[in-house]
């Protein structure tokens, strides 16, 4: 069986054979270097991760947002196993794609998670990493619990039926899952 070698996969393992050819001249010690087997997992996880980051710098770019987070927000999305264009959407429609947007009622950063809810610090949900990686954890609970409508409608966390249907119907209509 074949594997494709990731751009990085392969510079690492050139960067590598370079130090141990070098160590072997007498230059530095050598290098041990421990590779983990490419698995068929691996393989689909990184094809995964890549095609979703096209998907993501489309929908941001679609709605005229830079993809500054493109990448990030695909491999939470299939790490969270959400349609990568719903968490994109859902980044434009809570924070304009904006890490350290902080709303009315104290939500944060770009998934607008609420600190107080969720038992986190407000300054951590600014660093985009850790909000997109509990933004996404948050989502894809409502999702696998009420399906994708009505797990956006609790996502989005109001009493007000109107304001969440809205809330909804606009993330996947950013999505292109309606028009």
């Amino acid at each position: 069986m074949k594997f494709k070698l990731s751009l990085v996969s392969t510079i690492f393992l050139s960067f590598a054979i370079m130090v141990t050819a070098f160590a072997e001249w007498g230059g530095i010690p050598p290098l041990r270097v421990t590779t983990k087997s490419l698995t068929p997992e691996a393989v689909n996880r990184e094809k995964a991760y890549t095609y979703a980051t096209v998907v993501a710098r489309h929908v941001f770019e679609q709605h005229g947002f830079t993809s500054e987070f493109s990448e990030r927000v695909a491999h939470y999305a299939v790490d969270a196993h959400l349609p990568v264009r719903v968490v994109a959407a859902d980044v434009i429609v809570e924070s304009s794609a904006h890490p350290s947007a902080v709303s009315k009622s104290g939500a944060v950063g770009l998934m607008q998670v609420m600190p107080k809810i969720w038992n986190v610090s407000a300054e951590d949900l600014k660093n985009p990493d850790f909000n997109l990686r509990v933004g996404t954890g948050i989502l894809s609970h409502h999702v696998r619990a009420y399906g994708m409508r009505e797990g956006l409608r609790h996502y989005f966390g109001t009493a007000d039926a109107n304001a969440s249907e809205l809330y909804a119907d606009r993330v996947l209509a950013v999505a292109g899952e309606i028009r």
